[in-house]
């Protein structure tokens, strides 16, 4: 079985470069496990620990990222930081409730999503 073919021009480039600075990253940093939150910010229960993650990060809250998002998009002002921002606040939100499978969901979706700009700011050269 052959590996199916990358969807976009550009994404086996851009793919590869990711992959090289993961290995730099390694190389320099050695194999990491960091925990997803803050030590203090696991220890929150209930609905109230994914907004304090929130605003413990600097970031908005899932709801507002995609609230913010929308609008954008509405207005036409749409840009990759609205829709990487919202991906990051989701990403936070599912690590401070320590759900697994929406953190593992959401982190691959910031991936893709900060690819993706990669290879919108290579097609504006």
């Amino acid at each position: 079985m052959t590996a199916p073919a990358l969807p976009r021009e550009g994404l086996r480039a851009v793919l590869l470069e990711v992959a090289d600075e993961r290995a730099r990253q390694d190389a320099k940093w050695g194999r990491q496990a960091h925990p997803d939150v803050d030590v203090m910010i696991s220890r929150l229960h209930g609905a109230g620990a994914a907004r304090r993650a929130a605003a413990f990060y600097g970031v908005p809250t899932a709801a507002a990222a995609q609230a913010d998002t929308d609008a954008a998009a509405r207005s036409g002002q749409l840009s990759w930081t609205h829709i990487a921002v919202e991906e990051l606040a989701e990403l936070v939100e599912a690590a401070a409730v320590g759900d697994a499978a929406a953190m593992r969901t959401e982190a691959i979706q910031l991936a893709a999503v900060l690819v993706q700009w990669v290879q919108a700011m290579d097609r504006r050269r």
